[in-house]
């Protein structure tokens, strides 16, 4: 039995669905990189890339716990 996506983003806050598709939007912008990763081969650019995303990953993971947490409040 399938979930019901309807039903499900019912519970979930528009922020909470921004943030998850931003978390998307980044992750395509870093795929290509992180898909083709070869550590005696990367790059400074590469690496700067996977840098950002997971420093911007972790900021708007920061931010969906606190509006989880302190959300309705």
């Amino acid at each position: 039995m399938e979930p019901d996506e309807k039903r499900i983003s019912d519970f979930v806050s528009p922020q909470a669905r921004q943030i998850a598709d931003l978390l998307r939007q980044l992750f395509e912008e870093v795929r290509s990189v992180i898909e083709k990763y070869n550590d005696a081969a990367a790059n400074e650019d590469d690496l700067k890339k996977i840098k950002d995303y997971y420093y911007k990953k972790k900021y708007l993971l920061r931010l969906k716990e606190s509006l989880d947490t302190f959300g309705d409040a």
